[in-house]
């Protein structure tokens, strides 16, 4: 059964006499092919808006979670400061004049102290509160206002009662400035019980925090609002409009019965759309701050993310008008032309007809895309070439068949709502799955449009294979997935570095101190046990910050025993529950590579190796790592298992790109190929063994690399004995009172959490022999006090030490690369610091 317009062999049949109505079919078909157009282009933009407003409100439910994650932290930050003063006795014996001090005296010099951690913090005031909620203060301005004292004496009550400091509601109403109280219940009770007050300007970091997602479109309308709000009566309160920007329309509070009061009154995750105050369609998500009644809310208006969906349509739109105007300018010329000619040129106008239903049939067959003809009863009467091609069934057997059987079972469901689809409109157009003779399944873009002739109807559907797309959409989803795994695997290491430092570092000084004053054996093991769990961590962080650096980094002489166990610590997870892991370390020479390039073949492989295994079975399986020498001096690493192996047929087409024999949504096909590429362009090469049934092996040979020139300058000996004045400046305190620990005495140590406060003192105030520096800093990092240095004091500049916890921005991986000083990496040993001291304190260290 066949379909005129794919008949090219049937004889030329003369034109019959011009008629009226042969005019107006052209204008006809044009009209179909307009409705057909628009139909599709309406049903295109509805799909694309639909899967843009889902990515948005998830990115939106992204940013509300990460904003109420950095809220969170600042609420403990706070908590945790306030905690520490109440029980440092040194802060006690200020406040209640122990220690043979005078309280005067005391509140004089914890005033001071406080002045300079109001200089950096976003600290207001330091206070004194009785039960009765009076505040004393000690530094700063409280401003109280009289509704507050109610709440600060319930707070006092709490604190006291529970042990711990608590946080009040966000204040933005009043006279003073908006504000957060911090109130703790100082040890010691009684009669005398006390309290310290400490008041937090919100301005300083929370609201920036929350604000820092704020943008603008064309300059004019807000794109995304991020802001934290509490549920109240009357509708959601917003906390931060203090710190909103001028140009923002958001109002005060919410109203009550809107998506945004009860997103925010649900106290979930959750995302919505609907009319905000103004009556404009928005797109939101909510994110609670646990432990308080706050909650941050993300907003942007849907027309203004939708627009570059618009504009793209209207211009699609304009150019298919144009050319339908164009054609139908076109036709109705030629409509004329033909009528006028038609008498005398019979002849002609058969043969060229014919030549035309020729050629129409050849570029249906060969064309890009399935072409499938159907009639009314959705069984097919025709097919191109490309069709029987993809679909695996000859043209015979494909002719006769229904729509339905070409669409994999599984997507079934909504094929009688496309047919009705197609029936009511006209046209549709939709993704789908069709399935091949040999029952494997690929996803198509179906185009259907549906016609009456002769009183029946037919449907012509266009079908694109969609399968590179989606292997590519897949790639580009992956590969962004493991950047942002990246950006946060060295987030990650440095955040957790600080405190580590400071762990390890006390740890340390409390074994010794415990160890001088015979402490009990078994205080001293958990201590170190501590200390070893410390250490464990601190071997993880240097992993993550292994796997995240960039792909740039400039190749060095490497052990490739340490990248092989540094991603074994990596791979382990996926590993363990599937086979037992055994390292064959032997002796190999070292190579000329790039430690995260190499470590991402080593790691790939291992997890290949891995996944090669089934689960269920670990103790009858193995995955090996051998290293070791070839006879021509190459560095040998041979990755084998004992999973399912490759079939013969399969093993030429390994290592070619988006080659997988892994299932959907396991593999894209580009690890191997990725790993091939990286070890060409060592020097090397990589290849493998393997059997069905009896696991694989792959072989990484890499050149030896050159052998450096010897370093004749001998490291400058420290001098035993010599003390030196010592400037530590680091933003996290608790770092800069372990770095003292660590070198007070012999050394006379000065700590600052602010690189402008150190720039004071090294620059006016008595000379320091060394300066040990954090890179990265709030307002002035250490890189911004290292020139200042080398501009107003170069001397100072070279007895500069980096104390990093990691450089994880360009531009201070850059800095570290250029500059000549000493660094090192948070978390250190107490030794390798007073070794590192002493170094720079040697006679010799000026000149070298």
């Amino acid at each position: 059964m066949s379909s005129p317009a794919f008949d090219a062999d049937a004889p030329a049949r003369a034109p019959a006499a011009p008629r009226p109505s042969s005019r107006v079919v052209p204008v006809v078909l044009l009209a179909l092919l307009a409705v057909a157009l628009a139909a599709a282009g309406v049903l295109g933009y509805r799909s694309a808006a639909r899967r843009y407003r889902s990515d948005r409100v998830r990115g939106l439910g992204e940013v509300a979670s990460l904003r109420a994650e950095q809220v969170l932290r600042w609420r403990q930050e706070r908590l945790s400061d306030a905690r520490g003063l109440a029980h440092d006795p040194e802060v006690a014996a200020a406040l209640l004049g122990k220690g043979g001090r005078s309280a005067v005296a005391g509140v004089a010099e914890l005033s001071a102290w406080f002045e300079g951690l109001r200089a950096i913090g976003d600290y207001l005031s330091l206070a004194l509160i009785d039960p009765q909620g009076r505040v004393q203060e000690i530094a700063g301005e409280a401003g109280e206002e009289p509704e507050e004292a109610g709440e600060l004496r319930t707070l006092f009550e709490r604190s006291a009662a529970e042990g711990r400091p608590l946080l009040s509601e966000l204040r933005t109403t009043g006279t003073g400035p908006p504000h957060v109280d911090v109130v703790v219940a100082l040890p010691g009770g009684g009669e005398r019980a006390r309290g310290l007050l400490l008041r937090v300007d919100p301005r300083a970091y929370l609201f920036r925090i929350v604000a820092s997602d704020r943008g603008a479109s064309g300059g004019a309308a807000i794109l995304v609002e991020a802001l934290i709000v509490r549920a109240a009566e009357g509708g959601a309160v917003v906390l931060d409009s203090p710190g909103r920007a001028p140009a923002s329309s958001l109002p005060g509070r919410f109203p009550a019965h809107g998506p945004i009061s009860a997103a925010v009154a649900a106290r979930e995750a959750a995302a919505f759309r609907g009319l905000d105050h103004r009556g404009i369609t928005v797109l939101g998500a909510t994110a609670p701050v646990p432990g308080s009644a706050w909650s941050v809310v993300a907003l942007e208006d849907e027309r203004v993310t939708l627009e570059p969906l618009r504009v793209r349509a209207v211009a699609i739109a304009a150019t298919l008008a144009s050319l339908l105007l164009a054609a139908g300018a076109s036709v109705a010329w030629a409509s004329r032309l033909q009528a006028a000619r038609l008498e005398r040129e019979r002849a002609v106008a058969g043969a060229e007809r014919s030549a035309l239903a020729r050629r129409l049939e050849r570029l249906t067959r060969h064309a890009h895309d399935m072409v499938i003809l159907a009639d009314e009863a959705q069984r097919i009467v025709e097919v191109n070439d490309l069709a029987v091609a993809l679909l695996g069934y000859s043209r015979a057997e494909i002719c006769g068949m229904s729509v339905r059987d070409l669409r994999d079972p599984a997507t079934v469901d909504d094929y009688d709502d496309r047919v009705r689809q197609e029936v009511d409109q006209g046209a549709a157009m939709f993704e789908t799955r069709y399935r091949r003779k040999d029952g494997s399944t690929f996803p198509v873009l179906v185009s259907v449009h549906a016609d009456v002739h002769g009183g029946r109807r037919h449907f012509e559907a266009i079908a694109r294979d969609v399968s590179e797309r989606k292997r590519l959409e897949a790639q580009l989803l992956h590969a962004d997935r493991m950047a942002s795994v990246g950006t946060l695997a060295a987030g990650v290491a440095h955040e957790i570095n600080n405190p580590l430092s400071f762990i390890l570092s006390n740890l340390d000084f409390a074994l010794g101190e415990l160890r001088r004053a015979g402490a009990e054996p078994e205080v001293l093991q958990a201590l170190e046990d501590a200390r070893d769990g410390g250490a464990r961590v601190r071997e993880i962080v240097r992993d993550l910050k292994t796997f995240s650096r960039p792909v740039d980094e400039v190749s060095e002489a490497l052990d490739v025993r340490r990248v092989l166990q540094s991603v074994i610590g990596l791979a382990s997870n996926e590993i363990r529950h599937r086979a037992l892991l055994v390292v064959d370390p032997g002796d190999v020479p070292p190579v000329a590579a790039s430690e995260h390039r190499l470590g991402q073949v080593l790691l790939n492989l291992l997890v290949n190796a891995a996944q090669a295994i089934p689960e269920g079975n670990s103790a009858a399986n193995v995955v090996r790592a051998a290293t070791s020498t070839a006879p021509d001096g190459r560095a040998v690493v041979a990755i084998s298992d004992t999973g399912v192996g490759i079939a013969p047929e399969v093993l030429p087409r390994i290592f070619d790109p988006f080659f997988t024999t892994k299932p959907v949504g396991v593999g894209t096909g580009l690890g191997l190929s990725i790993c091939h590429g990286i070890v060409a362009q060592l020097g090397g090469e990589i290849s493998v063994e393997s059997a069905p049934g009896k696991g694989s092996t792959f072989r990484v040979l890499l050149p030896p690399a050159a052998a450096a020139p010897p370093d004749e300058r001998a490291p400058p000996a420290a001098a035993p004995g010599r003390r030196g004045r010592i400037l530590v400046v680091d933003d996290e305190p608790l770092v800069g009172r372990a770095v003292s620990r660590i070198l007070a005495p012999p050394h006379e140590v000065v700590a600052r959490t602010s690189a402008r406060a150190a720039l004071d003192d090294l620059l006016g105030g008595p000379p320091f022999d060394v300066v040990l520096c954090d890179l990265m800093m709030p307002e002035m990092t250490g890189m911004d006090l290292h020139a200042r240095l080398v501009r107003e004091a170069p001397a100072l500049a070279a007895r500069t030490v980096f104390l990093t916890g990691g450089a994880f921005t360009p531009s201070a991986r850059e800095f570290l690369d250029r500059v000549p000083n000493l660094r090192l990496e948070k978390p250190f040993e107490a030794q390798a610091l007073r070794d590192l001291v002493a170094r720079v304190l040697s006679p010799g260290a000026a000149r070298a």
